[in-house]
């Protein structure tokens, strides 16, 4: 879109009343302000899905600023993980975890802190993106640095990566990558101090420090110089060299504390095609591509999660993978195409790619098919496709500079406004891990993970409830849905877990043990089968008392829940005791002598045992 020539746009930094509509100074607040208006309602939520990797349950981060060699010298998962054998590797974003740690040492265990700097971090991340577009696309180019920065600010699909505190990583990432190239252009193109180039490549170096997404800049960076430079494709690769000797030092800090290290996963909800042939895993992977591109343009609905089984695996006979794949050849070929002309739209174009290439699955496991966080860096390129588009709309018709500001600030309106009441309503959706998770399965009803934590949430939602038939309908609710994750993936230990809560809380201990036993089967050393054990214990201590009360005396039957208590929990006072005292009942003395020395020798403190005992040495027993 270029203006008249005869009307050169200058992108002030100073506002006067006559020139505030068009002044670089005043914009950068407004696209602030929009941004943070945007997830203004998230500020009193609290902690939500992932949080408790990098924060609540993450023992480096709750160190406070203790924990910060060890966030610095270990994998990202190390500190919840708290193994390094089971960690998956791959993963070293320290910067992120930094924040965490300094907030904990600061402010404690406080959510609202967090979502406050998340929300201040986008909105910063937006203002800096405008200033990087003001700067790359120049003056004559202002209003198309609007537009796109202010797409970008409101577009739903960003909620997972503002709303989640644990997704601060990408917002770091962008921010970070934007102010560094900003800087860059600002060095090359008027001569600023070597200052300016060394605190560029520093910023860059952040970039990368915070999530793995800065290594595109192998490519992005010369892509920058290229375009913004009007210069060769070697003068670009020369100005990015100090960017390409900063990922090489990164890559060596990397190895040196991470190593080579990649762990096999037998786990289809952590490797999501395990369980495909290469040809499904492939078109499955180009299908993938296909919804990141519906998802910018109607991001609707969205979902924390999408793994197996919501997105079956494709053939590359599917019509939508067809689709996919020629639509994808057609944008590369055309972007090809245009580069050497310096088309900015090609330029959008391949930072779409370049951006989701790197988590497309294509290259790198990345856990799972599909996230909306990884849209976040790509939909840059989208935002500005948008401006660039509108542009070519204006300078079609010959706008005047009055009608390209008009038809931009109209545009912008109708955008905004449904936009911004989409990621308002989405923004609720992650008050909590209830909220979320019961809102999610709605949206991807045949994901094993929705159903899975919908389900948890039923279950504490009727912890919560004191109405006792609204208790057990809750439960019913919790029961449907983690017996139909079980039957999307039969083998998933997590709501073999929570089915076992399902059935304590309804007090049916015979199908909690064997449901809990079926999930010890598969995975024998996960850490809640001592909780759960020690619950089955109580479960059958109270089975056991029925069965010896007053009104019924059935021994035997309760000696078999007691025994099969114990069997859970050995050193449980109640059961020992209670056992002991059946066999002193009906007289089997030396029964009796054995488990409550069994419980003195393991709750030396219990009164009742210790009386029971005086009781045989009364009688000589």
């Amino acid at each position: 879109m270029s203006q008249p020539k005869n009307k050169p746009h200058k992108s002030n930094t100073s506002a006067s009343p006559s020139n505030i509509w068009q002044n670089a100074g005043f914009w950068q607040w407004v696209v602030f302000a929009v941004a943070a208006l945007v997830y203004v309602n998230t500020l009193t939520h609290d902690y939500a899905l992932d949080d408790v990797i990098s924060v609540t349950m993450n023992q480096f981060t709750k160190k406070g600023l203790e924990g910060i060699p060890d966030i610095l010298t270990k994998d990202s998962f190390y500190g919840f993980i708290g193994n390094s054998s089971e960690l998956p590797g791959g993963r070293w974003r320290p910067l992120a975890l930094l924040t965490f740690a300094i907030e904990w040492e600061f402010f404690g265990q406080n959510p609202e802190v967090s979502h406050f700097i998340n929300v201040m971090l986008y909105a910063l991340c937006c203002l800096m993106l405008f200033r990087f577009l003001c700067s790359f696309l120049g003056a004559d180019k202002f209003w198309i640095a609007v537009t796109a920065s202010i797409v970008f600010a409101v577009h739903p699909v960003h909620t997972e990566v503002v709303a989640n505190i644990k997704s601060r990583d990408e917002i770091l990432s962008l921010l970070f990558i934007v102010a560094s190239l900003t800087l860059a252009l600002k060095y090359h193109r008027h001569k600023k101090t070597i200052l300016h180039l060394l605190l560029s490549v520093l910023l860059y170096f952040l970039a990368l420090l915070s999530k793995e997404n800065g290594v595109t800049g192998l490519a992005l960076v010369p892509l920058v110089f290229f375009f913004s430079d009007k210069r060769t494709v070697t003068d670009a690769l020369i100005k990015s060299i100090p960017f390409f000797l900063i990922i090489v030092v990164y890559s060596l800090l990397r190895i040196g504390v991470i190593g080579f290290k990649q762990t096999e996963i037998h786990e289809i909800m952590n490797a999501p095609f395990l369980l495909a042939t290469p040809v499904e895993a492939f078109a499955t992977k180009i299908y993938v591509l296909l919804i990141y591109i519906k998802l910018l343009f109607i991001p609707y609905p969205l979902s924390y999660d999408y793994s197996y089984n919501q997105i079956p695996y494709k053939n590359l006979s599917d019509v939508w993978v067809i689709t996919s794949i020629v639509l994808q050849l057609a944008l590369l070929a055309f972007a090809i195409y245009r580069v050497a002309k310096r088309d900015l739209l090609a330029f959008a174009i391949l930072f779409h790619f370049l951006s989701i290439f790197i988590v497309s699955n294509l290259i790198v496991n990345t856990g799972g098919v599909l996230g909306e966080r990884f849209l976040f860096q790509a939909s840059l390129g989208f935002a500005l496709a948008i401006g660039l588009l509108l542009g070519r709309i204006q300078q079609l018709y010959q706008l005047s500079m009055k009608q390209i500001r008009n038809t931009t600030l109209l545009f912008l309106t109708l955008i905004s406004i449904p936009s911004m009441l989409w990621a308002f309503q989405r923004n609720k959706d992650w008050e909590n891990d209830r909220t979320l998770f019961i809102a999610d399965v709605k949206t991807c009803p045949n994901s094993a993970r929705t159903n899975n934590g919908a389900g948890t949430a039923w279950i504490l939602l009727s912890d919560e409830a004191r109405d006792s038939v609204i208790k057990m309908q809750y439960l019913d609710t919790a029961q449907q849905l983690l017996t139909k994750a079980l039957k999307i993936h039969p083998t998933y230990v997590d709501p073999l877990l929570n089915l076992g809560v399902v059935y304590s809380r309804k007090r049916d201990a015979d199908n909690a043990e064997k449901t809990w036993n079926s999930a010890r089967a598969l995975n024998p050393t996960h850490p809640k089968l001592k909780e759960f054990d020690r619950v089955l214990a109580l479960m059958y201590l109270n089975k056991g008392n029925l069965a010896a009360a007053p009104g019924k005396k059935d021994y035997n039957l309760a000696k078999r829940y007691y025994l099969r208590g114990i069997s859970y929990y050995p050193s449980d006072a109640e059961l020992l005791y209670n056992l002991g005292g059946l066999y002193f009942t009906i007289q089997r003395f030396d029964s009796a002598r054995y488990y409550w020395d069994l419980n003195m020798r393991d709750n030396p403190n219990h009164e009742g045992t210790r009386k029971g005992l005086d009781a045989l040495r009364a009688m000589n027993r």
